[in-house]
Parts: structure tokens; C-alpha cells; sequence
């Protein structure tokens, strides 16, 4: 995506989904427009590479994709070494924090409205 001169970008980090998704909804009703939420996982849901050799577990696994829903034999080794399977950690598929992510862009005139309603709602920036 190609920003206009005059356009800037936000990106407004949410440690909680209901948070991130009342900020959105305020900045709509100020006539932001251009903005989406997105969930931070610690596990990407597509192919990380395409060629060989992929990466260490891809070669030893023989899978080329984190995340995937076919846990055969063969991956049940890495995902046991997870940390979240001691049940000493959080069992949430987010990663830890802030792991919500609200993207806007706005004009320049508009930034600073933006940014004080983000913080409002526990937003870092």
C-alpha cells in the first residue's frame, strides 16, 4: 500500500480485543474510515518460506506451514516441546501483550485527535 503525500499511518497496539475494537469504533464515528484490527498470533497461518530448504523444522518434519491443523505423529515432537503444553503459560493462540493491532491512516490534520482516542483506550503506540 502506497501512502499519499499528505496521509500518515498509526499503528496502535491492544493488549485486549474489546479495547481495540471500541477505539475503532469512536474513531468511526469521528469519520475515520481507513482503519481494520488485527489479531498478533505466535504462529503464522501460511507458508513462512517457499523454498527448499524451508527451515529446520520443515526439513526434519516435512511440513512447510506453523499452524497447521494436521498434527500427524511426525509433528507431535515440536508441537510437545511448546511451551504452553506444561500448562505453566497462557494457552491463548495471541501472542503475549499486545497483541492486537488497529492500523489507521488518516490525513496529517488529523493525526493528533487519533492518537489522543487511542490512548484513551490503552492503546501504545
Amino acid at each position: 500500500m502506497q501512502l499519499e503525500s499528505d496521509e500518515r499511518s498509526i499503528l496502535a497496539y491492544f493488549s485486549d480485543l474489546q479495547q481495540a475494537q471500541e477505539a475503532a469504533r469512536v474513531l468511526k464515528e469521528r469519520g475515520y474510515a481507513d482503519l481494520q484490527i488485527d489479531s498478533i498470533s505466535r504462529y503464522p497461518s501460511r507458508p513462512v518460506y517457499n523454498s527448499y530448504p524451508m527451515n529446520l523444522s520443515s526439513m526434519v518434519l516435512g511440513s512447510r506451514e506453523y499452524g497447521s491443523q494436521d498434527y500427524s505423529l511426525v509433528q507431535s515432537p515440536l508441537m510437545a516441546a511448546d511451551p504452553s503444553v506444561s500448562g505453566m503459560s497462557s494457552p491463548a493462540e495471541t501472542a503475549q501483550g499486545y497483541s492486537y493491532l488497529l492500523t489507521l491512516v488518516t490525513g496529517q490534520d488529523k493525526i493528533e485527535t487519533a492518537l489522543q482516542i487511542l490512548t484513551q483506550h490503552g492503546a501504545r503506540i
